[in-house]
């Protein structure tokens, strides 16, 4: 009789257990679908959606033209700890294709584009930084140089084609605690704030002033 209790009870404990955990993951994923939330504001028209990873997808319209946010987790093994990547593509053409990696580490999987094979010199930039384009692609490089990258210290990525701007900002970095235990990446809220926004914006409106395509709002 009493191995049935205890039996009886080491279950309901599992059980009880089990159900605070789904709750929890439950709670957690509610909370991330509105990581977004402190873009809508600077968007107009904004709709926000799940992303396949049940992170958020905002699009809008930023000085009259399209606007797509996603944010995208790094969680590769051989990271200290993962990273959460924001991911802006603006619907702004361009005369030629030009990808800068900025801090280049090597491991920036969403740089690649084996499409650009001339690599340039950055050497006067004031931080590390890679470079690739096509025949044509100097012009835009040399635009590109005279933004000031210690201002936008999130950038990680720049990349200029024919219908597109699209930039990659470091956007958190998972919850140390809950990683090293459960090696769970738990981006604890918020991951965005006004600052994060104000960067956002201004590295794209800052870039495209600079690529010097169309004057874009002040």
């Amino acid at each position: 009789m009493a191995t049935a209790e205890g039996i009886l009870i080491a279950s309901t404990l599992t059980g009880l257990l089990g159900w605070r955990s789904l709750r929890a993951t439950r709670a957690a994923r509610s909370e991330q679908l509105h990581f977004l939330d402190p873009f809508l504001p600077a968007l107009e028209q904004p709709e926000v959606r799940a992303s396949a990873l049940g992170y958020p997808v905002a699009r809008g319209r930023l000085d009259g033209h399209a606007l797509r946010l996603e944010l995208i987790p790094d969680t590769l093994a051989f990271r200290t700890l993962p990273v959460l990547w924001l991911e802006a593509r603006w619907a702004r053409p361009h005369g030629g294709r030009l990808r800068v990696v900025v801090r280049p580490t090597g491991a920036e999987y969403f740089g690649h584009d084996h499409t650009l094979t001339r690599r340039f010199d950055l050497g006067d930039w004031p931080v590390p930084a890679e470079a690739w384009g096509e025949r044509g692609s100097g012009d835009l490089l040399q635009r590109l140089l005279t933004l000031d990258p210690a201002a936008f210290p999130a950038l990680k990525l720049v990349s200029a084609r024919e219908h597109e701007l699209r930039v990659v900002l470091k956007c958190a970095k998972a919850d140390t605690s809950g990683y090293r235990v459960l090696r769970r990446a738990r981006f604890l809220s918020p991951v965005v704030d006004p600052a994060f926004v104000d960067e956002t914006v201004r590295v794209l409106r800052g870039i495209e002033q600079a690529l010097g395509v169309v004057p874009v709002l002040p």
